[in-house]
């Protein structure tokens, strides 16, 4: 009587059922963590006030086979009137940690964490501001293509890129009106340069500086020739 199949069947069961419970774990079986409070207050970086009712959240990433992937994220938590903030996730070694502020009229900040000693952990928002340009173009059309406007936020301590400008390109046929997003409250940079298809030579024709409204919009008449 040859039984080699039916061991074989066995195995092929047992393996497939051990595969089935291993796939049914979850993330709190599979891997060792500890709950951290996080707390902290929420600031606007240019006036140093409190800033209210931010959602704060908190995303797990690992890295597998070259990717990061997502692996969990908090429950949103608000800051109250006085900006602070208290926040609980679970913290596995070796996994990477973002904490995400979101506000409305403020640019959204994603901040790596490493857990340490520190009882507390501040997050400053930059203002939004808006700039509604009104462009009239005296430019002759066979001097170049395109337009671009480019604002730089002046303000000197380290800006995510999401605030520091807003690059725009129009083509150099009519009146254009332009609007921008930048950094509110401070004081901006406008440079515009004249390009042309097939030219490396990009003129600067206007560099000036403005102060832009916070959470408000700022207006700009320009003229071109």
């Amino acid at each position: 009587m040859n039984l080699k199949p039916h061991k074989s069947r066995a195995f092929q069961i047992i393996l497939f059922l051990s595969i089935m419970s291993l796939s049914g774990c979850t993330k709190d079986q599979l891997h060792d963590y500890q709950n951290i409070y996080l707390e902290g207050y929420v600031l606007d970086i240019i006036s140093g006030e409190p800033i209210e009712n931010v959602e704060i959240k908190i995303y797990e990433w690992r890295y597998f086979l070259f990717y990061f992937l997502e692996l969990y994220d908090s429950t949103s938590v608000y800051s109250d009137a006085e900006g602070h903030y208290k926040i609980e996730f679970k913290y596995t070694s070796g996994n990477q940690y973002n904490i995400r502020a979101v506000k409305e009229l403020y640019f959204r900040r994603e901040i790596y964490y490493l857990p340490d000693n520190r009882d507390t952990f501040s997050i400053y928002l930059f203002p939004q501001g808006f700039i509604k340009s009104q462009i009239k173009n005296r430019i002759p059309r066979n001097n170049a293509d395109y337009i671009d406007f480019i604002f730089t936020s002046e303000y000197d301590p380290q800006i995510p890129p999401s605030a520091v400008s807003s690059h725009n390109t129009y083509n150099n046929y009519s009146d254009s009106i332009l609007y921008s997003t930048i950094t509110g409250g401070v004081s901006n940079r406008l440079r515009i340069y004249l390009l042309k298809t097939g030219s490396n030579i990009t003129p600067l024709i206007k560099d000036t500086s403005f102060f832009s409204l916070k959470h408000d919009t700022t207006c700009l008449y320009l003229h071109l020739y």
